[in-house]
């Protein structure tokens, strides 16, 4: 028996080496046991592997080394490994494990694993019995190659055969293996990949690939086959391009495969810029994937042992790895390790030392979880190689006195192919004299064609400021002229200040100028509800039109999980809306490549057309018909469409003056001859609207017509965003139009007026005249009535014929620095471009503070500098959800044109699935003495959830005096993306009348439900009086001087609402010792009483009364004695005492 290491007879010392594997996630933080096997039934205990010579064992790509003392069960056959699946990451990926018995150190046993043992990985398996080869000096060492399968795209090409291959290298060679994995392989167009292991063959020099001719399909049409060696690095490509079949070609079934040349290794020079952003640099370690036409290599850790990745800062690092032909993209990465892991990338290039190629790779974005997109790896592609141009730029300067600079002048000139960086014009002459002419010649990549050119100075010199006239741009490669009229000082003292200047090129009747830009398209895709219907891999789609289709386009940071919805936004450089088919598809990569796939739909703003493409189906090779392709058709019957919109550009100048700049939201609203845009917002980060900086925006916006002013705001969700806008300009690019909107003031709570909004006059050629900007008084008169007062945020929206001011925060009045007091008088500015005569407003609050109720008595509003009379809007009711008709928002028009009949209409949407509507709903009241107009509810009631289901919307209308209600018509228009709706009821409260008319509906109005109507007429259902009368009997009491002089008042609470005090007006003789008086009042209907609130209105603390008692009498709606035939009264009494 062999002897111990240790001394001990039965025991002795084993060396264990754990080889964990290199992909996401691999190592375990559980622990970890291992069973040894030998001959005879032999075995060791189980034994924990720990006190390794790592601090932390079992990483990611990490060898541990273990020295554990064991039975000695002679040779080893097999061994087992098993974790016990705790710990935060318990799965784990294992490479191989090689044990040695210390006592004969030349004998070492492999067991190859190359599997997870993980509860959520492969077959969920934590435990693995793994056969141990012997390896002496005798013995040729284990190899694996990883085999690589391509079946043809012929028709018929796969096989259901069993399929073997056999390798010969100069060393020996394998028996037949048999290409088996627990997925449908060798399908038709299909790459399939194998790991086997066997000796080391050594420089393989041919296969032979054969398959056993059995299933239903054994024909098989083989492509190519890719051996790579992986101990030794070495890839090898085998061309077939032949059937292995016995009814096509030569009927065979097997075949030798030669070798072409074999690929060697290749080197790449890789340089990282990091960007120069604050926080730009990471610790974490940093990964990078070449992806080229002849394979891609594995992730590779970007490391040359200095401290790399720093902000601003570049790397360069030597990598050898197969050759994998022209790269096409990389993907890169880093593990979110360290200190600071975030990091700005700015680009890298990767040198091709073998082929003599450089590509770029530009990114300009961050890799962090707490930075934009929150991810950590992006897939990059490179640059298209730009070839250099010539152009000659011909500068005219104006003729004016002090019209030129000395300063230096830059350009930068804009084309649909790219832009330049800016090019100092100097040609080593005294150039940019009043009157003069100058030439220059510059080389640059080419851009296409020009849309448009920077012009710039520095501001230098003793006389900087320049009068430029205008510009000629000769592109010498392609023989055209452009023609760049200026006429504008660029001078920090004159004009509008600016020294710098975007001009467009002149159209010319040959040439006419339009900016190119892509068609904007919303793409959202719908990942089914099924058990791992998620997917890993990267998804792509390709959208076809009826004349062209794009390029493939992939849908980066999508997360494409379990029932989520990923939207992405794409440009394409043509029109393809409506598609007429969509390809969506995936490149089966990642853990779980499988994907189901419920729908994509594709909104076009441009021809305001939103498609919707079904899919219903797996995109995986292993379920349903294998496809990882499909191509969708569109369900017509889905399709939604709206007025199509117009594309902008919009360039917006912050001023060069101290902190000008802003990181706030910027909202935009248009407003044209054809109406007004929905709230634009300004897509930001950290770089744009920064001190004297201009930024370019495209933007799609519904036809306005010809804009006459713009309306500019940002957000206030800190005290600090402040920001100083210059100005805004923008091109319609469909008519080529030009327009300007001038601010030079400060949008801030703390600078200027403190305003947060400004309204801007359109300036261009077709405005014959700006409107002028005018201040518009606002006088608030809140009631004289108990709690009228209110500490809420009031908030104001003027109409007029010529727009609307927007909803404008009353925040500063004039007079009062505590506002909305009870009769109290508030004035507040809004400045606005001129509405010219006012036609309603909108006035409401927030419903915030203590107390938030307020009664609002009237509105008046007068201009200032303008020949308009002051405007009154009267209200004279509550803005309280426990009051009147529970609003808090009122739209209210001028006295002159109502004899104020208010409305309010409540409507309650059904509770049956998808009962609520987007679409645009109308109401009209048809009464014995006149009817309304169509009222466009959506236009008078703020609320973003308007009609959902199983809500009460509530609206206030003020029109002439209807009379008695007859009969309502509710309807919608059908438009928006669901429009079906179904009604519970309608209630309409008329004070003036005291009644509430209901409708019940209970219906859908809809065209595809029903009788396919979508709007109904409807009668009331019934009538309810809300005003009844209160019979009240005051006792006063026999005592000395119980009597008084002053009135009384009273208010009485019920179960269901509240009188207003009623003044029970003194008579001669009421209220006096021992006295019975009894008053008459029509009051609101408050349910059964529960409790009466009574006093003495008086100033005088003396004024005194004795109250016996007081008896109510509450006089119901009168009920039908069916018996008698006649309308019996019903009170109800109420005695306190």
């Amino acid at each position: 028996m062999q002897a111990s290491l240790h001394g001990s007879s039965n025991m002795t010392s084993y060396e264990i080496i754990v080889y964990t594997g290199d992909k996401s996630n691999a190592g375990t933080d559980s622990k970890v046991y291992i069973t040894l096997f030998g001959n005879h039934g032999k075995q060791t205990e189980k034994i924990h592997l720990k006190n390794s010579n790592n601090k932390d064992p079992f990483e990611r790509k990490q060898i541990d080394i273990f020295r554990v003392q064991a039975d000695y069960i002679e040779e080893l056959t097999k061994l087992r490994i098993e974790h016990d699946n705790t710990g935060r990451g318990p799965g784990w990926f294992l490479d191989r494990i090689i044990v040695t018995d210390l006592n004969n150190p030349t004998t070492k046993y492999i067991a190859i694993c190359n599997k997870w043992l993980a509860k959520d990985e492969d077959d969920r398996q934590i435990s693995r019995d793994l056969i141990l080869n012997k390896q002496t000096s005798e013995i040729k060492r284990n190899n694996q190659y990883n085999i690589t399968i391509y079946t043809g795209k012929k028709t018929g090409a796969g096989t259901d055969a069993n399929v073997f291959i056999t390798l010969y290298g100069n060393l020996g060679e394998t028996t037949s293996i048999k290409l088996d994995s627990k997925k449908k392989s060798f399908e038709a167009g299909q790459k399939d990949e194998f790991i086997i292991e066997c000796p080391t063959v050594g420089e393989i020099h041919k296969i032979l690939i054969a398959h056993d001719n059995k299933g239903s399909a054994p024909g098989w049409f083989l492509d190519r086959i890719l051996i790579e060696d992986l101990k030794n690095n070495h890839l090898y490509e085998f061309p077939c391009n032949k059937w292995l079949a016995k009814d096509e070609d030569d009927k065979q079934i097997s075949r030798i495969l030669f070798p072409k040349k074999p690929v060697r290794n290749n080197q790449y020079k890789i340089t990282v810029f990091t960007g120069k952003k604050p926080g730009a640099g990471t610790d974490a370690d940093v990964f990078i994937t070449l992806y080229g036409n002849l394979g891609e290599t594995t992730p590779i850790n970007l490391d040359n042992k200095n401290n790399n990745f720093e902000a601003g800062k570049k790397d360069e690092f030597i990598i050898e790895c197969p050759t994998i032909g022209e790269i096409h993209k990389i993907l890169i990465a880093h593990d979110n390790k360290g200190s600071a892991p975030g990091w700005f990338l700015d680009r890298i290039l990767i040198e091709d030392l073998k082929n003599n190629h450089l590509y770029e790779f530009p990114c300009n974005k961050w890799l962090a979880k707490d930075e934009d997109d929150k991810q950590i790896s992006r897939i990059l592609f490179p640059k298209k190689p730009v070839r250099n141009n010539q152009y000659k730029i011909t500068v005219f300067t104006g003729k004016k006195p002090g019209a030129g600079t000395d300063a230096d002048v830059f350009i930068t000139l804009y084309g649909n192919l790219g832009e330049t960086t800016p090019i100092n014009l100097d040609n080593k002459n005294n150039n940019f004299e009043a009157g003069k002419k100058d030439e220059f010649i510059i080389e640059c990549p080419t851009v296409g064609e020009i849309h448009k050119i920077l012009i710039a100075h520095n501001n230098k010199g003793s006389a900087p400021g320049w009068f430029l006239d205008r510009i000629l741009i000769e592109d010498l490669k392609n023989n055209h002229l452009y023609e760049f009229p200026c006429n504008k000082w660029l001078a920090k003292d004159e004009d509008d200040k600016q020294i710098s200047r975007f001009l467009f090129p002149k159209k010319s009747p040959d040439h006419p100028k339009e900016p190119i830009e892509g068609v904007t398209y919303i793409i959202t895709v719908y990942t089914g509800d099924k058990k791992n219907a998620g997917t890993d891999a990267r998804v792509y789609i390709v959208m076809h039109g009826k004349n062209s289709s794009s390029s493939q386009i992939l849908l980066t940071d999508g997360k494409f999980e379990n029932k989520s919805i990923d939207k992405f936004t794409t440009d394409d450089s043509i029109d393809l809306s409506p598609l007429t088919a969509l390809d969506i598809g995936h490149d089966n990569s990642g853990v779980g490549a499988a994907w189901f796939l419920d729908k994509v739909v594709v909104d076009c703003p441009r021809t305001g057309i939103k498609q919707t493409f079904p899919c219903y189906n797996w995109l995986d090779n292993n379920q349903g018909d294998k496809c990882i392709e499909r191509r969708l058709k569109e369900d017509l019957s889905l399709r939604k469409t709206r007025p199509p919109t117009v594309p902008w550009y919009i360039w917006v100048y912050t001023s060069d003056i101290k902190q000008a700049g802003t990181n706030a939201q910027v909202i935009i609203v248009l407003y044209g001859n054809h109406g007004k845009s929905i709230n634009i917002k300004l897509e930001r980060n950290s770089d744009t609207l920064q001190q004297a900086h201009c930024d370019q925006f495209k933007v799609d916006i519904n036809d306005v017509g010809i804009p006459f002013k713009l309306r500019v705001s940002i957000n206030n969700k800190y005290l600090s965003h402040s920001w100083h806008l210059d100005r805004i300009e923008m091109i319609n690019i469909k008519t080529n139009e030009e327009y300007r909107f001038y601010c030079r003031r400060w949008l801030s709570k703390t600078e200027d007026d403190k305003q947060l909004i400004r309204e801007l006059p359109a300036e261009g050629a077709q405005i014959l005249k700006a409107l002028p900007i005018v201040k518009y008084i606002v006088d608030i008169y809140t009631g004289n009535k108990p709690n009228a007062d209110t500490d809420a945020n009031l908030f104001i929206n003027i109409y007029g014929e010529y727009g609307d001011t927007g909803v404008r925060p009353l925040e500063y009045s004039l007079q009062n620095k505590k506002k909305f007091q009870r009769n109290q008088v508030d004035s507040f500015i809004i400045e606005a471009v001129l509405l010219k005569e006012l036609r309603k407003i909108h006035i409401g609050h927030d419903g915030t503070g203590i107390d938030s109720q307020w009664f609002l008595n009237k509105v008046v509003i007068r201009s200032e500098d303008q020949p308009y009379q002051p405007v009154t809007f009267i209200c004279d009711r509550w803005l309280s959800i426990n009051k009147n008709g529970q609003q808090i928002i009122c739209e209210l028009t001028p006295t002159e044109y109502i004899d104020q009949t208010i409305y309010y209409v409540k409507i309650k949407t059904g509770d049956v699935f998808q009962s609520g509507t987007d679409a645009n709903v109308h109401l009209q009241i048809f009464g014995e003495k006149s009817q309304t107009d169509y009222i466009q509810l959506n236009k008078i009631n703020y609320s973003i959830n308007r009609f959902q289901c199983g809500s009460i919307d509530m609206f206030t209308i003020q029109y002439y005096d209807l009379g008695k209600i007859t009969h309502i018509r509710i309807g919608h228009d059908g438009t928006s993306y669901n429009p079906a709706w179904f009604i519970d009821w309608i209630d309409i409260d008329v004070p003036k009348r005291r009644e509430i008319y209901r409708f019940v509906c209970n219906r859908w109005l809809d065209k595809k439900e029903g009788d396919g109507r979508i709007e109904c007429d409807l009668k009331p259902t019934e009538v309810i009086k809300t005003h009844i009368q209160y019979e009240i009997t005051i006792f006063t009491g026999d005592k000395i001087d119980a009597g008084t002089d002053e009135n009384i008042f009273i208010q009485i609470f019920g179960l269901q609402n509240k009188t207003e005090e009623i003044i029970l007006e003194k008579k001669i003789g009421s209220f006096q010792k021992n006295s019975i008086d009894k008053f008459l009042y029509e009051a609101v209907d408050v349910g059964k009483i529960e409790k009466i609130r009574i006093g003495i209105i008086s100033e005088k603390l003396s004024s005194t009364w004795y109250l016996e008692k007081i008896l109510i009498q509450r006089h119901l709606n009168q009920s039908f004695d069916e018996r008698k035939r006649t309308f019996c009264p019903h009170i109800e009494e109420y005695l306190f005492i």
